[in-house]
């Protein structure tokens, strides 16, 4: 079982139910879609809840 790499991203970071996620590295606008091909990390629903649209849900 892998542990919330992103403690304190939310208030409520709680460690359950940890995916593993890629980061967006670059935002919508001026240079185009999002690109995710930032790290890749594990996250759990809190904080995943607290970054929505800041990363993809990696399969593995």
């Amino acid at each position: 079982m892998h542990e919330c790499e992103k403690t304190g991203l939310s208030q409520w970071c709680d460690g359950k139910n940890v995916k593993l996620v890629q980061l967006r590295s670059q935002a919508a606008g001026a240079y185009g879609t999002n690109i995710y091909d930032g790290e890749k990390v594990y996250m759990c629903a809190e904080c995943r809840r607290a970054n929505n649209g800041g990363f993809k849900i990696l399969n593995k």
